[in-house]
């Protein structure tokens, strides 16, 4: 039996040789079926269609038990689909193009029913983009709560925090945080002497994989700002969902100063100490924005956001556009390493000391 509606089941002339030609595979190594993932991401961006992908993660799996899931991958599954390794000996991944996620479910049950009891040695995981389960099951079997609930795409490929830049956030903000008090302590004095209203305002961003948290900055406008907002969208300078208007009028004297120094983002220094946030990353949108983006702008969420990045000290100071700056933020994740983060936070600092930051 083979996966897939009766119209992909149709037989294709080489069938047998195809399928002879799937039963001698052996999983793909985990870069080649990476790059199949990200190929078959783009060819979904672009054709409207889904596909859905299963892992299998270790539990108490052995080599026999990975074994038996090549082997059903082998005979079971389309010569369209792919099989291959996630994480080398620890994570399996399945890829279905052009599946639905009931059609994911079907594939994930008859694995289920194959490795019997097997099973229990691995967590099973599906993702896929298809909301459009027609499935409502009142007493699960075996295999839904084994496969559990389905996750959004995005959930898979969202990069991983590695423990040397959580550390290097942690003993730099730590270091940033006791610099950053006295001037903090001056710029809170001076807000609060211009004006009523809160020291700091907290806005609501849109983190690592779409998760939304909130920011801390210093207040630089009006108490009233948001509710004034509407009132000044036509005159937005910056395209895409993005907003940005010089001379804003809802600034006060004193936020035009920290602006441009940037002093107004330093209590976000506690966002990446709580792990909000990291020092190097793309800047966290807003919901509203996010919910005016193009499928492919969605890649910026896939790392954590953070303080500063190439669009800050490449992007920001040249104007670029709203396309370009989500270009870099997807650049920025195929560099990222310790040393381009440091290279970028020296960057940053040449950007705010030549007064080069948001006038």
């Amino acid at each position: 039996m083979m996966f897939g509606s009766p119209a992909r089941r149709t037989k294709h002339p080489l069938g047998h040789r195809l399928q002879r030609v799937r039963r001698a595979e052996e999983l793909m190594p985990s870069e080649a079926f990476l790059r199949a993932l990200a190929r078959e991401a783009g060819r979904s961006e672009r054709t409207g269609d889904p596909f859905s992908v299963i892992r299998l993660d270790r539990r108490k799996a052995t080599a026999e038990d990975f074994e038996a899931v090549r082997a059903f991958c082998a005979q079971r599954l389309r010569i369209t689909d792919e099989a291959g390794w996630l994480e080398e000996d620890r994570s399996i991944g399945i890829l279905l193009p052009g599946t639905s996620l009931d059609d994911a479910r079907t594939v994930a049950r008859a694995l289920h029913k194959m490795l019997g009891d097997r099973s229990d040695r691995f967590q099973c995981t599906l993702y896929s983009d298809d909301s459009e389960s027609g499935e409502e099951v009142e007493s699960p079997s075996d295999a839904e709560r084994w496969m559990g609930d389905a996750q959004t795409l995005t959930q898979l490929f969202l990069i991983p925090m590695t423990w040397a830049k959580r550390a290097l956030d942690l003993v730099g903000g730590l270091v940033l945080g006791l610099f950053a008090l006295p001037i903090l302590l001056v710029s809170a004095i001076a807000i609060r002497l211009e004006g009523r209203g809160s020291i700091i305002f907290k806005q609501t961003r849109v983190g690592h994989g779409g998760k939304e948290f909130k920011l801390y900055k210093l207040r630089t406008m009006v108490v009233d700002a948001e509710a004034k907002l509407q009132q000044l969208q036509d005159e937005n300078e910056r395209d895409g969902p993005a907003f940005k208007i010089n001379n804003d009028p809802r600034v006060t004297r004193v936020g035009k100063l920290l602006r441009k120094t940037c002093i107004d983002e330093l209590p976000q220094i506690w966002n990446v100490l709580k792990g909000d946030m990291t020092l190097v990353g793309p800047r966290p949108p807003m919901p509203n924005e996010v919910a005016e983006y193009e499928p492919w702008h969605h890649s910026r969420l896939l790392c954590k956001g953070g303080l500063t990045c190439l669009w800050q000290v490449d992007g920001k100071p040249n104007n670029v556009s709203f396309q370009d700056w989500v270009r870099m933020d997807i650049r920025y994740q195929s560099q990222a390493s310790p040393f381009h983060d440091l290279r970028l936070l020296a960057r940053t600092a040449w950007v705010v000391l030549s007064s080069r930051g948001d006038g």
